[in-house]
């Protein structure tokens, strides 16, 4: 009787621990917003588009929350990036983006407490704007080093900043967006994501109310999916293999732990200059 009597109290103490946890990701989010009502509404996007690749992907309902946590999450470090750098409207100096790459560091150093238990979604905030060739940041992690939630969030980041309208730049047309897309698949973005988000763009283009076909219209759903279905033969071809990969350390090319992916110490991203995600954009 007494075990019984304990069942409904542990049930309340989890359900309140996940409402616990529910406030905390909430209030992150506000911050988030109070700092850059742009970024909080692209998150929002990009956590929509990242988990219908990773429903397209075929994979399991934990890994696409976990993905669609992550991608509402995956800014979250610009809140200590300053506020003329966020909304500046010209080009960027080499510092100047140096603050903006932080935020990927900043971002998981924030949610570490947080989402200690959680270490994929930890490592989908940090990595999300490495590149497949190796010359993306922080870490500058190669392939199948990174994550694969990260590269999701990688692709649905780079298609919805294409898509959005920018202090620096209007928002692109859908041809345009998928013929970058095309352009960086294998190189920049993972090929087979880039594919699984075009493959929703043509199933549900409902899921993008703010893509402008080529027309100059803005969700219209079948005149998107003509567009596309017209062009998207162009992103089945393999990009990115002709290109010479930096050859990866011993300690890379062991297995990552846990499938998460290999740990960097934490610090300021140094060295080289790493490429903006695409001609298109300063960095996401």
């Amino acid at each position: 009787m007494a075990v019984a009597g304990l069942a409904p109290a542990a049930g309340e103490v989890l359900q309140a621990a996940e409402q616990l946890f529910a406030n905390a990701v909430g209030s992150v989010a506000e911050a988030l917003q109070a700092k850059d009502a742009y970024t909080r509404s692209h998150s929002q996007r990009v956590s929509r588009y990242a988990s219908a690749v990773a429903r397209e992907l075929g994979l399991r309902r934990t890994e696409v929350d976990e993905i669609r946590l992550a991608a509402q999450l995956h800014d979250v470090g610009k809140i200590g990036v300053p506020d003329g750098v966020l909304g500046k409207d010209g080009p960027l100096t080499d510092d100047e983006r140096r603050q903006v790459q932080w935020h990927t560091v900043i971002g998981e150093q924030i949610l570490r407490p947080l989402l200690k238990d959680r270490p994929r979604v930890l490592a989908a905030v940090r990595w999300h704007h490495e590149r497949m060739d190796g010359r993306g940041f922080p870490d500058g992690l190669q392939g199948a080093e990174i994550p694969l939630a990260a590269r999701i969030i990688a692709v649905a980041d780079t298609f919805d900043a294409m898509t959005s309208a920018r202090p620096y730049r209007s928002s692109l047309s859908l041809r345009v967006v998928v013929r970058e897309l095309d352009r960086v698949a294998g190189a920049q973005l993972d090929t087979r994501c880039v594919r699984a988000l075009l493959a929703v763009l043509r199933q549900a283009p409902y899921l993008f109310p703010n893509v402008r076909s080529p027309g100059g219209w803005a969700g219209w759903p079948l005149l998107a999916w003509l567009a596309l279905a017209a062009i998207y033969p162009v992103a089945r071809r393999p990009r990115g293999s002709g290109r010479r990969l930096r050859r990866p350390s011993q300690e890379s090319r062991a297995p990552p732990p846990d499938g998460i992916g290999p740990r960097a110490p934490p610090g300021r991203p140094e060295g080289g200059r790493p490429r903006p995600a695409s001609s298109f954009l300063r960095t996401l």
